[in-house]
């Protein structure tokens, strides 16, 4: 299981670093916000918003289980499969 998110991102602490760089923080734990990691800030708002990203896409993936057909040519399965595939390598399942 991954930190729980919302993870936010802010200037990194660390001296030295350079202004390209962010520190991404975890406010999900239950005392205080937890260290995730250091990324340059191009992409730190896209690591930041990983637990969201994810958590959209599972909805969608779950949603899309009852309403696509591989059978249907005009029903996205497709990109369910895909969606699958992503969630499945974001949860180390792959």
């Amino acid at each position: 299981m991954h930190t729980p998110g919302p993870w936010r991102v802010t200037p990194s602490c660390r001296i030295g670093n350079g202004s390209a760089w962010r520190d991404i923080l975890s406010d999900g734990t239950e005392f205080a916000p937890s260290y995730i990691g250091e990324a340059l800030d191009k992409d730190a708002a896209l690591i930041a918003a990983a637990p969201d990203l994810l958590a959209a896409l599972q909805a969608l993936t779950d949603w899309g289980r009852d309403h696509t057909s591989p059978k249907d040519p005009n029903s996205p399965h497709a990109l369910l499969v895909a969606a699958s595939a992503a969630i499945a390598r974001a949860t180390g399942r792959d």
